[in-house]
C-alpha cells in the first residue's frame, strides 16, 4: 500500500510538472502569437500609412517628385524591378530614340538642352540686341550673356566671311526683297536726296498798263526861211532836241523759263539701329 501511495505521489508530481510545463509552453506560444499579431498590425499600419502617402503624392511633374505611370517600352517585373524594352532609332514612319544633333546636348540628369546659336540655320542675317565683337579679326560676334566670340557668327559689313566669300554689307541699310529690278546682292539707295525743278511757265500777254512806264526821245528839224523850205539857201537848217513821244508798250506774248534746285532732304523713317550678324559654316 505504501509503495502504491509513493508511486501515486510520484505520478501526481510528474503530472503536475507536465501540466505546468504545458501551461508555460501554451503561455509562451500565446505570447509569440500576440507578438506576431502586433508585428502584423504594425506592418499593416505602415502599409496603410505608405498607401495614404502615395495617394497624397499624386503624379510627378517637372517641379516635384511623384507617381509615374509606366508607359510604352517600360514594364515592372514580379519582384518590382523596372525593365526597359529596347527602342529602335526614330524614323519618319515610327517613333523611337532620338540622337541629339548640332546645338543639342543631354546633361547628367538626362535633360535636353538646346544651344540656340549653334542650332540657328546658317546664312540668315539677323539683328541682335547687345551683341559685341572680337575673335580672330574683331568681327566675330560675342553673343549677349557670353564672354567668348563665336567664330562662325560674323558681322554683316561686306568683309571676308572666312570661307572664301564675302559677307553682305548691311551697315546703315535695311533689307529689300529681290526682284527683276533689284537682283539679289545688289546695293542701292541713299540716306538723303535733293529735288530739282526744271520747266517753263505758260504764255502770257502784258498790257500797256502792265509795262514799265517809258517814252522815246527824238530830235525835231524845222525851217526858218520864208519860202518854207526845210533847208535855207546855204544848206543850213535849224533843229531842236529834247522832245519825247508818249508812253507806249509792245503788248507781245512771252514765256518764262524756270530752273530751281531744292535743298537736300533726309528720307529716313524712324528707326532703331542694331548690328546684323550671320552664321557661316
Amino acid at each position: 500500500a505504501q509503495g502504491a501511495a509513493n508511486a501515486a505521489a510520484t505520478a501526481a508530481s510528474t503530472a503536475a510538472d507536465d501540466a505546468r510545463q504545458a501551461i508555460a509552453e501554451e503561455i509562451n506560444r500565446a505570447s509569440d502569437e500576440a507578438d506576431r499579431a502586433s508585428t502584423e498590425a504594425d506592418r499593416a499600419k505602415n502599409e496603410a500609412d505608405r498607401a495614404q502617402s502615395l495617394a497624397n503624392i499624386g503624379p510627378a511633374t517637372p517641379q516635384q517628385l511623384g507617381m509615374v505611370r509606366i508607359g510604352e517600352g517600360i514594364a515592372i517585373t514580379e519582384d518590382g524591378a523596372i525593365s526597359v524594352t529596347p527602342v529602335n532609332l526614330a524614323t519618319t514612319e515610327r517613333p523611337g530614340t532620338v540622337r541629339p544633333g548640332s546645338g543639342m546636348t543631354i546633361d547628367a540628369g538626362g535633360a535636353l538642352h538646346i544651344a540656340y546659336w549653334d542650332a540657328f540655320p546658317p546664312y540668315v542675317p539677323i539683328p541682335i540686341w547687345g551683341v559685341t565683337f572680337g575673335g580672330s579679326d574683331g568681327r566675330r560676334a560675342i553673343m549677349p550673356g557670353e564672354a567668348a566670340a563665336r567664330e562662325d557668327w560674323i558681322l554683316c559689313d561686306g568683309g571676308n566671311d572666312g570661307k572664301g566669300g564675302t559677307m553682305p554689307n548691311l551697315a546703315g541699310r535695311t533689307l529689300l526683297g529681290a526682284d527683276a529690278s533689284h537682283v539679289a546682292g545688289t546695293i542701292g539707295g541713299s540716306g538723303s536726296h535733293s529735288h530739282t525743278v526744271v520747266g517753263s511757265a505758260g504764255n502770257s500777254t502784258l498790257s500797256v498798263a502792265q509795262l514799265a512806264s517809258h517814252n522815246h526821245s527824238y530830235t525835231s528839224y524845222y525851217s526858218t526861211n520864208s519860202e518854207g523850205y526845210d533847208y535855207d539857201r546855204s544848206g543850213a537848217y535849224s533843229y531842236t532836241t529834247g522832245g519825247t513821244t508818249g508812253s507806249t508798250g509792245s503788248n507781245a506774248a512771252h514765256t518764262h523759263t524756270l530752273s530751281a534746285t531744292a535743298s537736300s532732304a533726309s528720307n529716313f523713317m524712324p528707326f532703331c539701329a542694331l548690328h546684323f550678324v550671320m552664321r557661316v559654316i
